[in-house]
C-alpha cells in the first residue's frame, strides 16, 4: 500500500502544504503519523475528494443501477465537469453537496456521487427517481451555464 506525504498530497490537490495541515487540523482530511510525519492512503485522499470509499468506479455505479429492481421510474446521469484549480474543485463539490442535501427530499431513493477523474475534470453521478434526476441535472446545467470555468 502506497502512502503519500503532505507534499505529495499538496501537489496533487494543487494547494500548499499549509492548507493540507489545516485540513488535518479541521478533520477534513484523514491521515496517520508514521515516524512523526503525516502519511495518507489513496482511500483517504479519495474520500477527501468526495468519492465514496466503497465505490471508486463509475462503471460499478452503473452496473449496480442496472442490476437493481426499481419500484418507480428511475434514472442515472453522469456529468463530467471541468475545473481549473483545487479551490474551484472544492467550491463545486460544496455547492453540489449543499444543493443535494438541502433542496431535494427523495430520501433514500436518491444518490449523489462526486468524483475527481483527473487533474482538470470531476464526475458527478446522480441517481434516483426520474423526476429527481431530471430536476437535479437541470439545476447543474443552469449552475454551469452561470458559472463557467475560467
Amino acid at each position: 500500500m502506497k502512502l503519500y506525504s503532505v507534499e505529495e498530497v499538496a501537489a496533487r490537490l494543487q494547494v500548499s502544504t499549509r492548507t493540507i495541515r489545516n485540513y488535518l487540523r479541521n478533520n477534513k482530511l484523514k491521515g496517520q503519523k508514521v515516524g512523526g510525519q503525516w502519511r495518507f492512503t489513496e482511500d483517504e485522499i479519495v474520500a477527501f475528494l468526495g468519492l465514496a470509499p466503497e465505490v471508486t468506479d463509475t462503471q460499478q455505479l452503473v452496473k449496480k443501477f442496472l442490476q437493481k429492481q426499481a419500484d418507480l421510474p428511475s434514472a442515472v446521469i453522469i456529468i463530467d465537469i471541468p475545473y481549473q484549480t483545487a479551490a474551484e474543485l472544492e467550491r463545486q463539490k460544496n455547492i453540489f453537496l449543499t444543493q443535494f442535501n438541502e433542496v431535494y427530499e427523495d430520501g433514500a431513493k436518491r444518490f449523489f456521487h462526486f468524483q475527481r477523474l483527473a487533474e482538470d475534470t470531476t464526475r458527478l453521478t446522480i441517481e434516483g427517481s426520474l423526476r429527481y434526476v431530471q430536476s437535479f441535472s437541470s439545476w447543474v446545467y443552469d449552475f454551469l451555464e452561470k458559472n463557467p470555468t475560467t
